[in-house]
């Protein structure tokens, strides 16, 4: 009878600790109606506001940890990037790099900015597309959060691969080089910094100065830099694309 009795206690224990451990949202219940791509195509000739459940899911792959990131939640789900606009410090403490989120569009307005999707409100003034999300219970409202926190690995490009297809994903370039600012560098200037590879391609990349690489002295050897692909818009000599690093180590390893 004791083995009997036993094995019962066992499994009530069991079934007890699986009822009150913290639960951990799967991937399954994490819910997506639609992906990245599609959002992308929807909103090709001008924003749009859905008034109906619409979410997307996404793995988290760049938040303002470090600094580095300002008002901005970089997110991938294997067929796009969307970039979501969040008027808040320490957004890392809520959504980390390598968690996974699910995004409920209804009320929230995307749009096409710089090559990405982009998930905000619907804007105040006619100067802007979209305004910040900057209240915690619209967050809420709109974001869920899974447990599980595996950061995606950034992958490996050639300068001369980087395009605006690729705008919001998370990449490494290999063997470049600082190319020191001088009078003949006009590509760089506020936060801005070239490198170059072997053949002469170069690439930007900017270092946000409130973050904690602002200041540093760049590597001075061939290194490898893992940022963002990003796109500025308009004709100044910092205009086109650059890659925006995310912590220290993205530069310094």
């Amino acid at each position: 009878m004791r083995p009997i009795l036993s094995a019962i206690l066992s499994l009530l224990i069991f079934t007890c600790c699986r009822s009150y451990s913290t639960p951990e949202e799967s991937r399954d219940e994490l819910v997506a109606h639609t992906t990245i791509e599609e959002l992308y195509q929807m909103c090709q000739i001008a924003p749009f506001t859905p008034h109906i459940e619409l979410k997307v899911r996404g793995k988290v792959v760049g938040c303002d940890r470090g600094g580095y990131l300002h008002n901005e939640l970089f997110i991938d789900d294997g067929t796009g990037r969307a970039k979501v606009l969040i008027e808040r410090y320490f957004i890392s403490n809520l959504y980390p790099e390598g968690v996974e989120l699910s995004i409920d569009l209804n009320g929230l307005t995307i749009a096409q900015i710089d090559h990405i999707l982009q998930i905000g409100l619907s804007p105040t003034s006619s100067k802007r597309t979209l305004d910040l999300i900057g209240s915690q219970q619209v967050l809420d409202q709109h974001i869920t959060r899974g447990n599980s926190i595996n950061p995606l690995p950034p992958k490996e490009y050639s300068v001369a691969d980087i395009t605006t297809t690729m705008c919001g994903e998370l990449v490494k370039i290999d063997n470049v080089i600082h190319f020191p600012a001088d009078s003949t560098d006009v590509k760089t200037a506020g936060g801005y910094h070239r490198f170059s590879d072997s053949d002469l391609n170069f690439i930007n990349i900017y270092i946000n100065p409130q973050s904690t690489g602002a200041g540093k002295i760049l590597p001075q050897e061939k290194c490898s830099i893992t940022g963002i692909v990003s796109y500025k818009s308009g004709t100044s000599t910092t205009s086109g694309l650059f890659l925006l690093p995310r912590k220290d180590s993205d530069i310094w390893q």
